[in-house]
Order: structure tokens, then sequence, then C-alpha cells
């Protein structure tokens, strides 16, 4: 009985396909893409831009600086209270971003961001979860830290 279980065993190990069924390199480029957008539309003194890339459902959460908040409507509001001019938003950039993909349709993203702005320069650091939906990456949970 013993040799039989260690015979399924070796078969069930050896046997499994551990190949991906996805391709790393082009998930890493699609979402630093989606990234590059949020990036983009900040920079343009444009929050409802910046958000283009969080998934527009209840769903979302966003938590940093001891707070939580629940969907897309909350977040953007949120945002426009601490970042109500482009003066306020600054000049944002990304670095240090780490992209791992999980699985077809879902990427971990580590990051740096910096905000420059005239009066000073906030910094601090992210973890995104990322999903496909369709043909689109969205962010579905934010959690970032700043220094201040």
């Amino acid at each position: 009985m013993h040799k039989q279980l260690l015979i399924l065993f070796i078969l069930l190990i050896f046997g499994c396909d551990n190949k991906r069924d996805f391709n790393e390199g082009i998930i890493k480029s699609e979402v630093l893409k989606e990234i590059q957008k949020c990036e983009d539309g900040w920079n343009k003194g444009n929050l409802t831009d910046y958000m283009q890339s969080y998934l527009q459902s209840d769903s979302l959460r966003f938590s940093g600086n001891n707070s939580y908040r629940f969907g897309w409507k909350a977040v953007l509001e949120n945002y426009k209270r601490g970042y109500p001019n482009k003066e306020a938003m600054g000049s944002l950039t990304f670095s240090e971003l780490d992209v791992k993909a999980i699985s077809k349709d879902a990427a971990l993203v580590f990051g740096r961001f910096t905000t420059a702005r005239t009066s000073d320069t906030l910094t601090g650091l992210f973890t995104l979860l990322m999903r496909k939906y369709d043909n689109d990456w969205r962010i579905v949970h934010d959690h970032s830290s700043a220094n201040y």
C-alpha cells in the first residue's frame, strides 16, 4: 500500500503541468503602461484621469495614513479634498516599480511615489493589487503610506 501511495505521489508531482499559462513580461509591460496613465493624469492636474486606472466599483479599497475607504467615488472625493488644485497636486513621479504577475489576470505592484510641490516634497511607498478586466488592467486595492 505504501509503495502504491508513493508511486501515486510521484506521478502527481511530475505529472502536473507547472507551466504558467501567462507571459509575465507582457503583463509587466501592460501594468506599467497603466501606471504611467495614472502619473500622466495626475501631472495634467486631472484627478478623474488619474483615477481611470482604478476599478470603478464599490469594492475598490484604498488604505493609507491609518484609514481606509471603499469605492471609486469615495476615493476620488478624498483625493479632491486633499488635492483641491494643480498647485496642491504638484508633480508626481513613480519609481522603484516592481511588478509581479500572480496569474494571467492579477498582478502585485510595489513602488515609490514622489510628489514635488512648490512648498514641499511628499514621498512614500505603495502596494497595488491589479486585476485584468476584459483587456484593461485596473487597481482593485491600493495601500499607500507617505512620509509627511
